[in-house]
């Protein structure tokens, strides 16, 4: 949990520092709980544990605290599922399911966040890669593309690229998603990193 409030803080002054001319990216590997007590979403660090969600760090937190930075543009790429949990730590996947905000009017400042699976829907690992699906064809795209690559195609092709193997491998789909602020909305798919 303190390294992402460390991280926060780290990247604010960043963006303190260059202002407008700043581009984040910022990538999370790992799990993720949502609370129905709380109906958030949290990022589950590695001293987190999944039935206590305040050792947890919360998603709308994290991206009300990019939001609020003074970048030209801040791209999170997350590859984590988002079970739920109830207040007891018991996974009721039968209940309801909590997602991360699918409303893209939630999301402040110049953020986009690209997502390995919309809503609860499953995350698969691509055992043959030793990664999750979204994360392999993530870091291939960019190393097929050193020079730079707009952020709308690296999102589609990798989408398309998820898609189709978690079809013909898990027999279910995995469709990535994207969630941008109203600032960004005719202008995320033409970020360049």
């Amino acid at each position: 949990l303190n390294d992402f409030e460390m991280t926060i803080k780290w990247l604010s002054g960043i963006a303190k520092q260059h202002g407008d001319k700043a581009k984040i990216l910022f990538y999370y590997s790992g799990h993720g709980i949502s609370s129905n007590r709380t109906r958030k979403s949290y990022f589950v660090p590695v001293d987190g544990r999944f039935s206590k969600p305040k050792t947890c760090y919360c998603v709308d937190l994290f991206l009300d605290n990019l939001g609020a930075m003074p970048v030209q543009s801040a791209v999170v790429f997350v590859d984590a599922g988002f079970a739920t949990y109830s207040k007891n730590g018991d996974n009721v996947s039968s209940m309801p399911k909590v997602s991360i905000r699918s409303n893209n009017q939630l999301v402040n400042g110049n953020v986009v966040m690209c997502l390995a699976a919309q809503d609860n829907n499953s995350v698969f690992q691509y055992d043959e890669k030793k990664h999750g699906l979204f994360t392999y064809f993530l870091l291939n795209e960019i190393q097929n593309n050193p020079f730079e690559i707009k952020l709308g195609d690296l999102f589609y092709d990798v989408q398309s690229k998820v898609k189709i193997l978690s079809l013909s491998e898990y027999k279910t789909m995995q469709l990535p998603t994207v969630i941008y602020s109203p600032n960004l909305r005719d202008k995320w798919k033409d970020i360049d990193f």
